[in-house]
């Protein structure tokens, strides 16, 4: 028997907005922007279906998650996202750059120790404590990789 996740939330998309950003010949720019807490599955399921379609398309990304403004992380997200981590592992590995992650909180930073716990990460990836380092990283050491694509993250 398969449970299906029901929400009545009137927006539940609210908690996290993907955004992508693809040129022919350069590396995609994903930014995952997590905004207070997930109302309920339907959101997080929607967060993964939005995301794994950048892995589907299976070209060289870099991927920034801004949870500046992330609430309480549920459980259920964590160990969804460790669960899409593991599906995703060998994608990750040949087409995920770099991840950076950024924090403001000692909450979410736990959480993140949880995830990377249960998955550990198939990339390099760093926290920061603010958008502006973390961009900068995501650029360095970038300009060879993926075939010499350029990677500039506006």
């Amino acid at each position: 028997m398969r449970m299906t996740a029901i929400c009545h939330c009137e927006t539940p998309r609210d908690f996290v907005q993907v955004k992508v950003l693809t040129k022919p010949d350069k590396v995609t720019k994903v930014l995952v922007r997590f905004s207070g807490t997930s109302c309920c599955d339907v959101s997080v399921d929607k967060y993964l279906n939005d995301i794994s379609q950048v892995y589907e398309n299976r070209h060289p990304f870099i991927l920034l998650y801004d949870a500046t403004q992330i609430g309480r992380i549920p459980i259920t997200l964590i160990n969804k996202q460790a669960l899409f981590m593991r599906k995703y592992d060998n994608i990750t590995k040949d087409y995920l750059l770099r991840c950076a992650v950024i924090l403001t909180s000692e909450w979410a930073r736990a959480s993140l120790k949880l995830l990377f716990t249960l998955k550990p990460a198939a990339c390099p990836l760093r926290t920061f404590s603010t958008v502006q380092d973390a961009k900068q990283w995501l650029k360095a050491d970038t300009e060879f990789a993926a075939n010499g694509a350029t990677k500039t993250f506006q």
